[in-house]
């Protein structure tokens, strides 16, 4: 998606080109401006943008190999939040990433109850008793290995 699509798809949203075009130019420019003052600017369940310093460091031009000679520099970075992570591995945006969970009160219990995890069902242990098609198949399997201990133990 690139500017224009944006824009496209905020006018869906707000009902007007104009207030989405400016929407979006305002949202960009504050974070530019932001982050190019040093601060973050943090999105909740979206992500964090943060100004890093590079320091100053010798490389190789990979056309010569000659080592040249960097100055140091500032580059902005974007680490997502877990709300865009889980969104982007789900391939859809999720509840949390569209409408996060607000606060409640001081004693900061969220104002929705989380839903219970759904329960994985339990691995069956290697005790559980087989079918006798799966027995006669585990007593092939050993019966081989068995020999192929043999063989081994005659070469040594």
């Amino acid at each position: 998606m690139n500017r224009t699509q944006l824009v496209a798809s905020l006018t869906d949203t707000l009902g007007d080109k104009k207030v989405a075009t400016s929407a979006v130019d305002a949202l960009l420019e504050a974070v530019q401006t932001t982050v190019a003052a040093g601060e973050k600017v943090s999105l909740f369940g979206f992500g964090v943008f943060e100004k890093v310093d590079r320091p100053a460091r010798r490389a190789r031009n990979p056309a010569t190999g000659e080592p040249i000679e960097l100055d140091e520099s500032s580059v902005p970075r974007f680490r997502p939040g877990a709300a865009f992570k889980a969104a982007v591995n789900a391939g859809q945006p999720t509840a949390a990433a569209v409408s996060p969970a607000r606060k409640a009160g001081a004693g900061g219990a969220s104002a929705t109850t989380p839903e219970p995890a759904a329960a994985k069902e339990p691995a069956p242990s290697s005790k559980a008793k087989k079918s006798p098609a799966k027995q006669a198949g585990d007593k092939k399997a050993s019966d081989k290995n068995s020999k192929k201990g043999t063989k081994k133990d005659k070469k040594r």
